[in-house]
């Protein structure tokens, strides 16, 4: 069983990736989009792709690299927060089929 400190730091990093993912998952989706997407400003046309190369100083494909890795170290982690509090989990559906 987990102690409450090892369960408050893994609750920590879960939630740490989790951010990372969602935070890197808009960027990609809504600063970075990818395809030719037409933007108009003062009646002239721009693609996306020359209005947004960059955003926070990072190109698309270190965003797409971040929102992966932090995406499996998530699901690593959820892995491991499961396997942690399987006693629980356990318990909890035998009192349910009851």
């Amino acid at each position: 069983m987990f102690s409450w400190k090892k369960n408050y730091f893994l609750d920590l990093a879960l939630f740490l990736a989790f951010l990372f993912a969602c935070f890197s998952g808009i960027v990609l989706g809504f600063f970075l989009p990818s395809g030719n997407y037409h933007l108009h400003a003062g009646g002239r046309s721009y693609f996306a792709a020359e209005v947004f190369k960059t955003f926070l100083g990072f190109d698309r494909h270190f965003w797409k690299i971040l929102h992966i890795w932090s995406s499996l170290i998530l699901m690593f982690l959820i892995v491991l927060h499961l396997i942690g509090h399987r006693w629980w989990i356990a318990s909890t559906t035998k009192k349910f089929f009851k």
